[in-house]
């Protein structure tokens, strides 16, 4: 890569990261260019000159935030095979990444909350893209585990989804939870860490022991 080329990613890494920052903070509708560039150190018709709009700024950003959370949990199920696997390892790695990245759950609902067009196309593109097995191989897992008589019978759908949502409920809603561990035990100090081990198995527990047959 040439000089001229690593500055040139230099300048559109540091408009991306700028641009996070501004679309968690405001959202797509709030965001301002100028903000954005502001942010980024540089003018905004150089931000123009690499990206054209506000539009395609966001939609690298979303695409970007969605990809490496996704991205991170397949990575992590590459070589899982059966379906106590494969969920018990998709529940410790997004929750593991959402501790890490706690403003990707927040930031993912509002703008789908907000109904835009562009949030939707970029979470379907990612969810079925070629680099993405996951929604495939649980439809698969469930398939065969039921067919096999392990399981019950399960909309994959509905399934993926309740997954995914158990997951990032905490990190959308832990005022909530520190307000009610503090109604219910007053004398004991809320442990994020040890809540989140905790909310991994009842995620677990409630997901495929309410799904197993009596006979499994």
């Amino acid at each position: 890569m040439t000089a001229q080329e690593l500055e040139a990613k230099s300048t559109e890494d540091a408009i991306l990261k700028a641009a996070e920052e501004v679309f968690i903070e405001k959202g797509f509708a709030g965001a301002r260019v100028q903000k954005i560039a502001d942010r980024a150190g540089i003018t905004q018709p150089l931000l123009h000159y690499y990206f054209r709009s506000k539009e395609n700024i966001y939609r690298k950003v979303l695409t970007r935030v969605t990809g490496d959370f996704f991205s991170h949990i397949e990575s992590a199920l590459s070589d899982r095979t059966t379906f106590e696997e494969v969920l018990r390892d998709f529940i410790s790695s997004a929750m593991d990444y959402l501790v890490k990245n706690p403003h990707a759950p927040s930031f993912i609902l509002h703008e789908i909350a907000q109904g835009g067009p562009i949030a939707g196309e970029v979470l379907a593109g990612t969810l079925l893209g070629p680099g993405l097995s996951f929604p495939q191989r649980m439809a698969a897992l469930i398939e065969r585990e039921h067919s096999e008589g392990r399981i019950r019978s399960a909309d994959p759908v509905q399934f993926i989804l309740t997954l995914v949502g158990s997951c990032l409920w905490f990190f959308l809603a832990e005022p909530i939870v520190r307000a009610v561990m503090g109604t219910l035990l007053p004398d004991s100090s809320f442990d994020p860490s040890h809540f989140v081990e905790a909310r991994k198995k009842a995620i677990f527990d409630v997901l495929y022991y309410g799904m197993k047959t009596r006979d499994s």
